[in-house]
């Protein structure tokens, strides 16, 4: 491998459990990779599995939040983002219309020095968790 490049591959995921927050062993996230690039059986335990990379070369670098869900899916996380409403938009969903309205977008990770893991990064205009559900209605 060249070291010039850090792995696109996480190195570990992290999953949730009754006792709080968990890094995956090597042979889970082996399993996991197999399942995801080979289509190889996965038993999630009902979790979802959060994907860590190595430390970013510069301290600005963001990826792509995905999970794996206890489905075994790999999908991307994203969020509702409230603006003003313009009539050139596309794809929006009137939240008050004429006044704002929503969007999904992808949500990125950023590297968190203090605890040294790839965490959510700042979602500018995310939507309130009674505005998430409304759009989710209007979006069907």
């Amino acid at each position: 491998m060249n070291d010039d490049k850090a792995s696109a591959l996480p190195i570990f995921y992290m999953y949730e459990d009754k006792d709080g927050w968990h890094k995956t062993d090597d042979d889970l996230t082996h399993e996991i990779w197999k399942h995801l690039t080979l289509g190889t059986p996965l038993d999630t335990a009902g979790r979802s599995f959060y994907p860590q990379y190595e430390p970013p070369r510069f301290k600005s670098e963001t990826k792509q939040a995905t999970r794996v869900t206890s489905d075994g899916n790999e999908v991307a996380r994203w969020f509702w983002c409230i603006r003003d409403h313009n009539r050139k938009h596309s794809r929006c969903i009137m939240l008050q219309p004429g006044k704002k309205c929503g969007v999904k977008r992808l949500a990125r990770l950023r590297w968190d020095e203090k605890t040294k893991l790839w965490v959510l990064a700042e979602m500018p205009g995310k939507a309130t968790d009674a505005e998430a559900r409304q759009l989710d209605k209007l979006n069907k």
